[in-house]
């Protein structure tokens, strides 16, 4: 399911724009445009994940519109979401012409307080700003309603406050989402429960936010009643599949998490994680063969990766396959020895090993059946 921004730019409208964009910078010609369209440009470079075209057209709006302050911030953010460059962040910040009171510009200083590990001074700044804006906005209101004469006003520019009531709704899921992302589920949860769930086009968004929230709190029952909700509105979702299947996991649903890991497969059939999530779930199951025909799936997708090495190593010494097992730990021990750092190489691969050696003749027959 495509979001608005989506929908938009796959529209004519917006293809149009592109192109005039590309073509221009191809032939090092001047493309005047205004401010919002090139930055809505930038963003959709940044959604297909061409950073340095995003950068690019983030530079170029700078370089049109010097005091405008949309690119500088366009480029802090990717240096703090993309990079995690705070100092970077913090340079384009500083660099900005002027400071303002704009809730987007609240939101990059908060997050590079966040990123200094300032978290409670991000957290009394980003509060004093909400509530200045919000206190701007219902005074604007209140005059609306009571006063005809002001309304019109230079001061009083409608569309300004019709911005500022969109940034309003969308801040607190904005700033729930970021400090999600820095592992803070608790300010997370305060800001996300300031945030009507219908905001525009990020309804998505709030249900995951919701889901990333409990699963950190290790709440996985209400986890999964968000990651649900989120696949609601869409189903195609590799990322919410996976969680949801962690959290029904934790919560001993296994049957159903199988099945969460295998939508996640059919939407990224590339992807080791399904496979590693299955792997585990059927020797949950008490399928060893199916679980480890699925770490073996992993591995082919992952290359070499000591951790599910191990895990299929220890499902072939379960199932009295003994020489695959012992195959296997030779094949984690060896670069350890190569290194001479056997000191670091996890117990468990010689304690499987020196089982497999001491084991019956009967158990290495069955295990030449592999």
């Amino acid at each position: 399911m495509l979001n608005e921004f989506q929908k938009y730019t796959a529209s004519p409208e917006f293809q149009e724009l592109l192109h005039r964009y590309e073509k221009s910078r191809e032939e090092d010609v001047p493309c005047f445009m205004e401010i919002d369209d090139i930055i809505d440009i930038a963003e959709y470079y940044h959604s297909i994940e061409a950073f340095d075209d995003a950068e690019a057209a983030a530079d170029y709006c700078h370089k049109l519109y010097p005091d405008d302050d949309s690119a500088l911030l366009f480029k802090a953010r990717m240096a703090l979401i993309d990079y995690g460059d705070y100092k970077k962040a913090e340079e384009l910040y500083d660099a900005l012409p002027e400071k303002n009171d704009s809730i987007e510009l609240a939101y990059v200083y908060g997050e590079i307080l966040v990123c200094k590990n300032r978290v409670e001074e991000a957290e009394k700044y980003l509060r004093e700003k909400y509530e200045a804006v919000q206190h701007r906005y219902e005074e604007y209101l209140h005059r609306k309603e009571n006063s005809v004469d002001s309304y019109g006003d230079e001061d009083e520019d409608e569309e300004d406050y019709e911005d500022m009531c969109e940034s309003l709704n969308h801040f607190p899921l904005d700033i729930a989402m970021m400090y999600s992302d820095h592992g803070l589920p608790d300010y997370a949860e305060q800001w996300l429960s300031m945030s009507p769930e219908d905001v525009e086009d990020m309804e998505f968004e709030y249900w995951e936010t919701w889901g990333r929230i409990y699963h950190m709190q290790e709440r996985f029952k209400e986890a999964i009643v968000a990651w649900n909700n989120a696949l609601d509105i869409d189903a195609y979702s590799f990322s919410v599949w996976i969680h949801l299947c962690d959290a029904q996991y934790q919560e001993g649903l296994i049957d159903d998490a199988i099945q969460s890991a295998e939508f996640a497969q059919a939407i990224s059939v590339n992807d080791p994680q399904p496979n590693m999530f299955l792997g585990a779930l059927h020797l949950e199951n008490n399928d060893p063969k199916r679980g480890v025909a699925e770490f073996l799936k992993t591995i082919e997708k992952s290359g070499y990766d000591v951790a599910v090495m191990i895990r299929v190593g220890i499902a072939f010494y379960e199932l009295g396959y003994l020489q695959a097992a012992r195959n296997m730990m030779e094949m984690i021990k060896k670069p350890f020895e190569d290194m001479d750092i056997m000191s670091e190489c996890p117990p468990i691969v010689q304690e499987i090993i020196d089982k497999c050696n001491s084991s019956d003749e009967e158990s290495k027959v069955k295990e030449s059946k592999v």
